[in-house]
């Protein structure tokens, strides 16, 4: 039958029911027949109602709810006139008989709904059409043969007086009206159905006959279940709104408030009636109202979500910032049901932004040291601004529907539950309630990002776990965890657990959990989880950091310690304990004074001021020592950002009598320095006095000398001759001895001024002064300057280049043209010059007197002995160094290293 309905309200809904009644009417003509016109009409009347019922399965949309009635209406009233008609119609007795019995049964037996006739006098059935068979599964002739008792039997004892107790009154009181109940049958499965019956008065009770009542029924047990389903799904979503961590309100479509929250009522001190009948101006701040209700207003009308922040009233009085969200509410239908708001306490940001900008004012006015802190706070700022952004988007994108909020959290969310189905008895010892956690307790139902956190990729796949499979019951943290989930009344805030994941590896969750109690028993508990695990693993790091580090502290013999703002101690190293005699326990929270004495402290007091301010400070002075008398030391104070200071000590008492020693060698030192300063002036007048007298007498001998050979010219013989011409080459030598000397006291005596100078200027001018020489020896160059120019004495440098270069011309081999190179480059931020010559070399014992005043290793040529001891003495006195290596009949070569200063970047 229910399938004949269907397709009835299917060609309704195709407008197709017409074309069916048409057709239905045209055979109905041909036959000739009438019916029982008022029987009929009855059966119509019925029938719209059967229908009308049914439309809530197909549709709830009121568009195509009204168009489908409009049809149905339409074809019923065609069919009410037709069968009029057939009434009315002349016909002879036998015809209309016919017709009473056979459109009767055939209307009757296309009814969707079960049709019947009880009889109030005799208790039972007299017609029943076999939609009774197929909806309820019993044989008609079983159930016309029962009386009221057996019948009785199938309906649900707490539906049996509303069904027969006083019906027979309260129809004679309706007089004819449709009575509508609804009860439940037991079906031969032994299972429950819901039916709604409309029942009205066929024919009133008389002297000569009974009472008899017409009945349509309908199975309605799917509309049932859906209800209850709807109930619980209600109850379900608001019990999660119920203990939710914000104020939570929803109003309906007309405007009126509907719903509030338990943290609502907590917060404003009020139930729903109060609220109902408070205005805006009761709990919001008075400078929020207008643009609070602006916005409510606007998007209530548009029927579109709104955020804004404001200020709501506390029942203490209290205005606390909130941000408020707003969601408007729709049908399946997309009709426009109300409104769902949730209000976040941004009372403590919005502290913290205040706080914020008030240390940033006050750092502005510190001084440069501490720019860095403001600048950290700054970005500190800019993180918390950015968090609560993305928290406030996260917000909105989840507050639609709460469940879509549950999967896409990135917390945890989840549901555990018992096996057995009846929760654990919430008077039971607490070990024996853990106990049974452990072997009943299973994850009923959590979102993906538990799931994840586990290792697994969805909730379908974690989902059914027991307690024992995750939470490790051999741990001793998680038994407490439990324990104290049972001792608080089975809720917990910021707990902490210890788990297994899907690859066996130990996660870390901090928890947020609450226990539903129902009939004393513990049977379901809703948590939030955040894996804390990196959190875990960075303080256990930091534990084995502190502990490394105070093995390093105390290996040091450096006393160490950390004080406080308030003057407290808070760290000391073994050095420390050493020291002043008392362990890092006992000085632990001690004041300064109270450790090192008040002596000490008043010497130090004002450097520690100095170093709560943020001063680095450095300071040397007496200390008490454990074992007696007093030792110098010297105090590194290391600011804490304002908040205390770390303080370095150091025994330096060995060092001060290292110093004093120092003073006192120093003062002795400088008496030899003045002595030797004397010694040398004396000695410069000497050498000055010496080269200045002894020039004119040897000049004079020289003159003499000069006149005496050209008197005695061709009367001497050839040794007498030789023995003239050594007595001038000495003379000679000695007077280019004693210049040489005054040139090297007037250079030590000239002001040098280092500059810019050229390499490749000052070697072409040595060249170009030694020219004849260097043509004469046929000197081949090969010159590199990879380093073209350095900041020298150029006086210096010219003397040092023509006197290498002379020698190498003078002291060259008869075996081969002399070839000279010198090449320049830096390493290491020094200059190098290296000159080389293929000359006849030095044995490798005569190189320690080559720089020697005097001394000479090459005697065939003529030589003073001063040049390079004059070379070296420059070099030295200008910050440059000169090194030689040499092979005897290979050659020379000379290595020059200018100092640091002389680089030029």
């Amino acid at each position: 039958m229910r399938q004949r309905t269907d397709a009835l309200l299917r060609q309704v809904a195709e407008g197709q029911a017409w074309t069916y009644l048409t057709t239905l009417m045209q055979r109905w003509r041909r036959t000739h027949h009438q019916g029982n016109g008022q029987l009929l009409a009855l059966f119509c009347s019925l029938g719209r109602q059967v229908l009308t019922q049914q439309l809530s399965r197909y549709t709830t949309a009121a568009e195509p709810t009204l168009r489908l009635t409009q049809e149905l209406d339409r074809w019923y009233q065609a069919l009410e006139q037709y069968l009029w008609q057939l009434h009315h119609a002349p016909a002879g007795e036998e015809s209309l008989q016919y017709n009473r019995h056979h459109v009767l049964e055939k209307i009757l037996a296309s009814s969707p709904a079960i049709l019947f006739i009880y009889d109030l006098q005799a208790h039972r059935l007299v017609y029943a059409n076999r939609q009774v068979e197929d909806t309820l599964g019993y044989a008609l002739p079983d159930l016309m043969a029962m009386e009221r008792a057996q019948l009785s039997e199938f309906v649900h004892p707490d539906d049996l007086e509303a069904l027969w107790q006083g019906m027979h009154h309260r129809l004679q009181q309706l007089n004819g009206a449709v009575q509508v109940n609804e009860f439940r049958i037991r079906d031969p499965h032994q299972q429950w159905r819901w039916f709604r019956a409309y029942v009205t008065l066929l024919r009133p009770a008389t002297a000569d006959t009974s009472g008899q009542l017409l009945g349509n029924v309908l199975e309605i047990t799917d509309q049932k279940n859906a209800q209850e389903e709807l109930i619980q799904s209600r109850d379900y979503y608001l019990t999660l709104l119920e203990d939710f961590p914000a104020l939570v309100w929803r109003i309906d479509a007309s405007g009126e408030l509907n719903y509030i929250n338990r943290e609502l009522r907590r917060f404003r001190g009020q139930d729903l009636e109060a609220l109902r009948h408070s205005s805006w101006d009761d709990g919001l701040h008075p400078d929020d109202v207008a643009s609070y209700v602006t916005s409510f207003r606007r998007a209530y009308q548009h029927h579109e979500p709104f955020q804004l922040e404001c200020r709501g009233r506390h029942h203490s009085g209290e205005y606390r910032w909130m941000l408020v969200l707003g969601r408007p509410l729709f049908s399946q239908q997309g009709t426009f049901t109300g409104f769902l708001g949730v209000a976040y306490d941004l009372n403590h940001q919005k502290e913290l932004q205040v706080a914020l900008e008030a240390a940033n004012e006050e750092l502005r006015n510190g001084n440069r040291e501490l720019l860095r802190t403001q600048h950290e706070l700054q970005e500190l700022n800019q993180q918390l601004e950015w968090r609560v952004q993305t928290r406030t988007k996260a917000y909105q994108a989840n507050e639609e529907r709460y469940r879509a909020f549950v999967q896409q959290s990135s917390e945890g969310i989840w549901r555990f539950e018992f096996r057995s189905g009846e929760g654990v008895p919430t008077h039971w010892p607490v070990e024996q309630q853990i106990d049974y956690f452990y072997q009943h307790g299973y994850l009923a139902e959590c979102n993906d990002a538990m799931a994840q956190m586990y290792g697994f990729s969805k909730a379908e796949e974690i989902t059914g776990l027991g307690l024992s499979d995750l939470l490790i019951r051999e741990e001793k943290s998680n038994q407490d965890y439990l324990r104290a989930f049972v001792e608080h009344q089975y809720r917990l805030v910021d707990a902490e657990s210890v788990e297994l994941d899907r690859q066996g590896h130990v996660r870390h969750f901090l928890n947020n959990l609450v226990g539903f109690v129902e009939a004393g028993r513990l049977v379901r508990t809703w948590g939030m989880q955040r894996d804390i695990t990196a959190r875990k693993v960075a303080e256990e790091s930091l534990k084995a950091s502190e502990k490394q580090l105070r093995l390093i502290t105390d290996a040091l013999p450096v006393l160490i310690t950390y004080v406080n703002a308030e003057g407290r101690y808070r760290f000391n190293n073994r050095a420390y304990e050493e020291w002043f005699g008392i362990t890092r326990e006992q000085a632990y929270d001690k004041r300064v004074e109270e450790v090192i004495g008040e002596e000490a402290y008043r010497t130090i007091s004002p450097a520690m001021e100095r170093a709560f301010r943020g001063e680095s400070v450095y300071l040397e002075t007496e200390m008490p020592y454990r074992h007696g008398g007093r030792r110098f030391v010297g105090i590194n104070f290391i600011p804490d950002q304002a908040q205390g200071y770390y303080a370095l000590i150091t025994d330096i008492s060995s060092q001060k009598r290292t110093q004093d020693a120092l003073v006192k060698a120093l003062q002795a030192t400088n008496r030899q320095n003045q002595e030797l300063n004397r010694i040398n002036t004396d000695l410069d007048g000497f050498v000055y006095a010496a080269s200045h007298d002894l020039r004119t007498p040897i000049a004079n001998l020289e003159a003499l000398l000069n006149v005496f050979v050209r008197r005695v010219e061709g009367r001497l013989d050839i040794s007498e001759q030789e023995m003239l011409r050594m007595m001038k080459r000495s003379s000679e030598k000695l007077i280019r001895t004693i210049d040489d000397l005054a040139q090297f006291m007037r250079m030590q005596k000239e002001e040098r001024s280092a500059e810019v100078v050229f390499f490749g200027q000052v070697l072409q001018a040595v060249r170009e002064d030694l020219d004849f020489m260097i043509h004469e020896a046929n000197v081949a160059f090969e010159v590199q300057f990879d380093v073209d120019r350095i900041r020298f004495e150029p006086k210096v440098l010219r003397r040092v280049l023509y006197n290498l270069l002379s020698n190498a011309v003078k002291y060259r081999s008869p075996e081969r043209r002399l070839r000279v190179k010198i090449h320049t480059f830096q390493s290491k931020n020094k200059v190098h010059l290296t000159f080389v010559d293929n000359g006849l070399g030095i044995q490798p014992h005569q190189l320690s007197k080559l720089f020697k005043l005097f001394k000479r290793i090459h005697t065939h040529v003529e030589g003073t002995g001063i040049g390079l001891y004059m070379v070296k003495r420059m070099l030295e006195n200008s910050g440059a160094t000169i090194e030689v290596e040499s092979e005897a009949g290979v050659g020379t070569t000379f290595f020059l290293t200018f100092n640091a200063e002389a680089t030029i970047s």
